[in-house]
This record gives structure tokens, sequence and C-alpha cells, in this order.
């Protein structure tokens, strides 16, 4: 029977080879086309993290990783503000990205194993897989576009939010051009203040590591921080001092007038911390001392062990307390004598016009050159910074996205199948039809 069917299928192929060969083309062509069509507009890109505590879930700060953070609408329009050529809206864009967690055969075995014998085996993915798949399949093709703005973006907002920052050595150029709003001791004061931010993370940075040295700039930590250090502590300290001693001022009223002002304040100021401070003094010495003698409470220490624990009281928020408004006093203080100080400085001191001009002149000389001189330790330092950055990192995150091609995109191998396969039903439609066909001609 088997024998009779392959024979009556054999003489069918033969006397309908063509329109079986023609189906079978057909429906081949529209299965390739529709395939190429979802291949070529989705495209796929691999993320991994490279930091130590990733395999903890961990962001870099020590956070919980949350790799959906790439589909938040903060990213999303982030990435719309950059390529904007599609038109959609951010719902419409996450709506189109997926995001699979890798993980290899192996791990997926240990993770079944575990269940069934219930053990417990914990993975945590340092590997993922994000795909965008375009919606007009006949518009112009824009997948790796849209995925290598969507990597860029995540990168960069991952590296603000989580990654070590080194802004601080780049805000400086930004408050160098408020400068001119300000007086000349004012531009020294607040020169002061952002070295010494500078200087504090560089310095940080020498104790994580005073052995890097950079290839771009041939800096150590330790360079930078002399080069800062000899900046705050000679440069600037220069300037303020030829301001100072020769009161110059860009309008020497209106600065006097701003001194003034600035005194009251602190007195003040001054008055209210002294008050604070005599007055929580004097309630300590109203404090029942008996108290503090028998306040214990049972704690625990780190291995678990019991121990008597003598409790906090309002003694020792008191005297917090009470320290921290007697040295804003002192601080206070110390700032009213500068500015009565600059007060008589810039009061006595008068010069004619050739020679206001003259210091002048001078002084914006000399600022000029602290901005140059700023701004070139800026550089090095953040250039030398965001390598140390990369060497210490190996790149908190890397993607790889292949560029889709035509080729790849008509997915040959599964047409082939699907060629053989259709050529095997549609023949035996075929048979099936001409079998039914003989059997209603002989009845």
């Amino acid at each position: 029977m088997i024998l009779i069917s392959i024979k009556r299928a054999l003489v069918v192929l033969k006397k309908k080879w063509f329109p079986i060969i023609a189906v079978t083309v057909i429906l081949c062509s529209c299965y390739t086309a529709y395939n190429f069509l979802v291949g070529y507009n989705k495209l796929t890109m691999s993320m991994s993290l490279n930091y130590p505590i990733a395999e903890k879930g961990l962001n870099p700060d020590g956070s919980r990783f949350n790799v959906f953070e790439i589909k938040s609408a903060e990213v999303l329009d982030r990435v719309l503000e950059k390529y904007s050529e599609t038109g959609i809206t951010v719902d419409e864009l996450r709506s189109r990205i997926d995001v699979y967690e890798k993980s290899s055969n192996t791990i997926a075995e240990k993770v079944k194993t575990a269940k069934i014998s219930g053990d417990n085996f914990k993975y945590i993915p340092n590997e993922y897989t994000i795909s965008y798949s375009q919606k007009n399949k006949l518009g112009k093709n824009h997948t790796y576009e849209m995925l290598s703005t969507l990597a860029q973006t995540y990168k960069e907002y991952f590296e603000e939010k989580y990654a070590d920052n080194n802004a601080v050595l780049k805000t400086t150029v930004e408050n160098i051009k408020q400068y001119e709003n300000y007086e000349y001791v004012e531009i020294a004061d607040l020169l002061f203040e952002d070295v010494t931010a500078i200087e504090a993370y560089i310095s940080k940075r020498n104790s994580e590591s005073s052995s890097f040295v950079s290839h771009e700039t041939g800096q150590t930590f330790a360079n930078l921080l002399s080069m800062i250090q000899n900046y705050k502590n000679i440069e600037v300290e220069k300037f303020k001092s030829f301001v100072v001693s020769s009161a110059i001022a860009k309008d020497r009223r209106a600065y006097i007038n701003n001194l003034k002002y600035s005194a009251n304040t602190l007195a003040f100021e001054k008055s209210k911390a002294v008050s604070e401070a005599e007055f929580t003094q004097g309630a300590i010495q109203k404090y029942d001392p008996n108290i503090t003698g028998v306040a214990f409470i049972p704690s625990l220490d780190k291995e678990n062990e019991f121990y008597m624990n003598r409790t906090k009281t309002g003694i020792d928020y008191l005297a917090v307390k009470a320290f921290d408004a007697g040295t804003a006093a002192e601080k206070l203080a110390k700032e009213i004598e500068n500015n009565n100080y600059l007060i008589s400085v810039f009061s006595n001191r008068v010069h004619d016009e050739v020679e206001e001009a003259r210091l002048r002149a001078v002084a914006d000389s000399m600022l000029e050159e602290l901005k140059e001189k700023l701004l070139e330790i800026q550089e090095i330092a953040t250039k030398t910074d965001d390598e140390y950055i990369i060497y210490k990192t190996r790149d908190y995150i890397k993607f790889s996205i292949p560029k889709s091609s035509f080729i790849s995109s008509l997915r040959i191998a599964r047409a082939v199948v699907f060629l053989l396969f259709s050529f095997i039903v549609v023949w035996f439609c075929f048979v099936v039809k001409e079998h039914f066909f003989k059997r209603r001609k002989t009845s």
C-alpha cells in the first residue's frame, strides 16, 4: 500500500511538477520576504557589566542594579532628544524595546537542577541582550542608529548616576564665566573655594592610587596635587594680597556698602550663636548628673554578645549642640574681623584716576593669568582622571551592536528548511487532491 502511494505520488509529481514548484516558490518567497522585513527591522545588542560588584547585582556605588532603567522615561527622553527622526513617543519607543538576561547553558542547567532538588542556587547575571524592533517595516531602517543612541545614552546616564563622578574638575570652567560679576577680593575667595574642592578630590584619588601614571598626560595624582596646592597657596594668595594691599575695586563705594551690610548680618548671626551656646551650657548645668550614672541598656555587640551600653541622654545632645554653637560663633567672629579689616582698608586708601586705572590693569592681567593657569590644570587633571576611571573600572558597561546586513536578514538556512517543508506539503496536497478526484470520477 505504501509502495503504491509512493508510486502515485511520483506520478503526480511528474504530471504536476510545474504547479507544485510554482506554489512552493510563491509560499517560500512570501515567508522569506516576511522574515526579511522582521529580521532587517529588528536588531539585538549585547550589554555586559564590567565592575567587581556587578556579580552581586549592585551598581558601582553599592545600590541595587536595575537593568530596566534602560527603558525608563529619563533615559528614553534623552534618546529621543539625540535621535528624533523616527517621530515616536517615549511610550511607543519603550514598547519596541525588549530586555533579556543572558545566561549560559551551564548556568541554566544548574538553576534547573537546584529547583528539582530543592537546593538554593543564586545566579545574578551581568550580561543582557537588548533588542529594538522598528514599527514601520517598510520605512527607512533605523534600528542600528536607535540602538547606538540608546547604548550611548544609557552609558552616560549610568556613569552620571552610579559611577565615579569627576564633575568637580569641570565646574570651575562655568564658574569662571561668572567672575566678571564680582569684585576682585570676592573673585579671589571664589577661586580659593573652587580650587579647594578640586584639591580634596585629587587628594582622595592620590590616596587610592599614588602609583597611577596617565599615558596621555604623563602625570600622577601626586603631581596634580602639588600643582593645585601651589596654585591655591601661592598664585591665588598672591592675587588676593595684591588686591587687598592695593585696595583696588571695580566699584569701591558699592563694595564698601556690601561689606558694611555683611558686617551687620554677621554680627546678628554671631549674637544668635553666642546666645544659643550660653543657653545650652546653662541647661547642661541644670541637668541631673545622677541620671547618666544609671541610664544603661542591654545591647548586642558584633558577636551577638550582650553588654550594658550607656544610652545617649539629653545631656549628650546638649553638649554637641553647645559645641556646634560655640564653633559657629568663633567662625563668625573671624569673618567679622576680616570684614572690618577690608572696610578699613578700602575706606582709607583712595587712588587718583591714573593710579586706579594702572592697578586695575595689573589686577585684570593677574586674573587672566590665573584663569588660564587653572583651566590648564583642570584639563590635565580631567584627562588624567578620565583615564584612571577607565583603568579602575575597565569600562563599567560595554555594548556590542552588530550591524544589520541584507544577507543575514534573509535567514537563508531557515528559508531552505521552509522551502523543503513547503515542497513536501504542497506535493502532498496535490497527491490528496488527485486521489479524491479519481475516487469521485470512478464513483
